[in-house]
């Protein structure tokens, strides 16, 4: 249960093709890349979803191995601030039809309080936000889901986190242990990656972000630090993508509004296989985040064996990144500092490919498909298996992904 970008299970469910009215839901490449290599491994997997776009309240293709739940959603923060009272009672619907065997609750807020909120199937919660930090950074707005959060990390028995950054937070506030199970990178990028000598292009760089437009995202300081580079480098230029970023959208209007735009292509939300494909033709992955539980961008930059520069005050990113050793991590409200790690990072060809290989190998120890389905695997198991023998034992961070 969770955001999920639909389309991408097409290849099990037939159906999804000849849909005359398909659902077209974006969601987090974590939980897509999860369910795929599950699917690709012959694991059932049953995908439930919201989608503030459908007609109907609940629709339901089936293809076997593979089943997808789409739930009418209507978003917003009165529903949020109610407790999503409606898409809540749609999604209990869905598990008590669906009949698993484990609920897998991705993040704190609707998904899980519906999971949480029934006694009939066992559930596991993934946690992927310090609930926390993100109300410092975004604000009242968050306020509702903050408190969906933390509500949930109270009601669940069994816990993972994608790092021990948010471990940690979770351990605290509930006093419950947790996995630690780093989140899993799809079959395809580990084939994608570049060469470990590939040359960076000095001279006219791309530089990418794969990021949204809003505070937390921290994108115009990005765009700002952009700039500044561009001044030396004139040939340099920034793809961003994300929500907000689309041509003509906010990111450009405000941009162009400030002078700013000159280098910059407004990319918008692409799939995720376009995404990837766009991280890795760059010479630099740019991830201006002031938050991360885990650090989607950072891990997958990692993966392709392209040099990363990122911010130092997001949990997640400084974790993967071994606190600079992997990948170049500068104070997210620092403007010049930012683009100077820009320029560092492709002037410096020495220390940026071993920072890229040891960055490689770290991605490997964390986000290899069989290690983090394994342990997955063991929690589902666990849970079948020892529902009345109480709270299971953490896995310890230091273990993470090598289940």
């Amino acid at each position: 249960m969770g955001g999920f970008q639909t389309d991408t299970l097409a290849e099990w469910i037939p159906a999804l093709r000849d849909e005359p009215d398909p659902p077209r839901v974006f969601g987090s490449s974590n939980l897509v890349n999860l369910v795929r290599e599950r699917l690709r491994g012959g694991r059932p997997t049953e995908v439930i979803t919201l989608d503030d776009g459908a007609h109907e309240r609940i629709r339901t293709w089936d293809g076997g191995l593979a089943r997808l739940w789409v739930v009418k959603t209507g978003g917003g923060y009165f529903r949020a601030l109610r407790g999503f009272p409606e898409e809540v009672q749609a999604l209990r619907e869905v598990l008590r039809r669906a009949a698993p065997r484990v609920v897998h609750a991705n993040w704190t807020y609707e998904h899980a309080l519906a999971a949480l909120g029934q006694h009939r199937y066992p559930v596991v919660l993934t946690v992927h936000d310090h609930a926390t930090h993100v109300l410092s950074r975004e604000g009242p707005t968050y306020l509702p889901r903050y408190v969906l959060a933390h509500l949930n990390m109270r009601r669940a028995g069994v816990m993972t986190a994608p790092s021990p950054y948010v471990a940690d937070y979770v351990r605290w506030w509930s006093g419950r242990p947790v996995y630690v199970l780093p989140n899993l990178l799809c079959t395809e990028i580990w084939q994608m990656a570049r060469p470990a000598d590939a040359p960076l292009n000095r001279a006219s760089p791309t530089i990418v972000s794969a990021v949204d437009w809003c505070a937390l995202k921290n994108t115009k300081r990005a765009i700002r630090a952009f700039e500044r580079l561009h001044r030396s480098q004139p040939g340099a230029k920034y793809v961003l993508m994300g929500w907000g970023l689309g041509a003509g959208g906010p990111a450009e209007q405000w941009a162009r509004a400030h002078d700013l735009a000159a280098g910059l292509t407004f990319a918008g939300k692409v799939p995720y296989e376009q995404c990837l494909e766009q991280m890795r033709q760059a010479d630099v992955v740019f991830h201006p985040s002031l938050e991360e539980g885990f650090g989607g961008p950072v891990i997958e930059a990692m993966a392709l064996r392209i040099p990363v520069v990122a911010c130092c005050e997001a949990g997640g990113s400084r974790w993967l990144l071994e606190s600079g050793a992997c990948g170049a991590l500068v104070p997210g409200h620092d403007v010049p500092a930012m683009a100077a790690a820009l320029h560092a990072t492709l002037c410096a060809p020495a220390q940026t490919a071993s920072q890229v290989i040891r960055a490689r190998t770290r991605a490997e120890q964390l986000s290899r498909p069989a290690g983090v389905l394994a342990g997955y695997d063991q929690v589902y198991d666990e849970v079948l298996q020892n529902m009345a023998a109480g709270p299971l034992q953490a896995r310890s961070p230091d273990r993470a992904g090598t289940a």
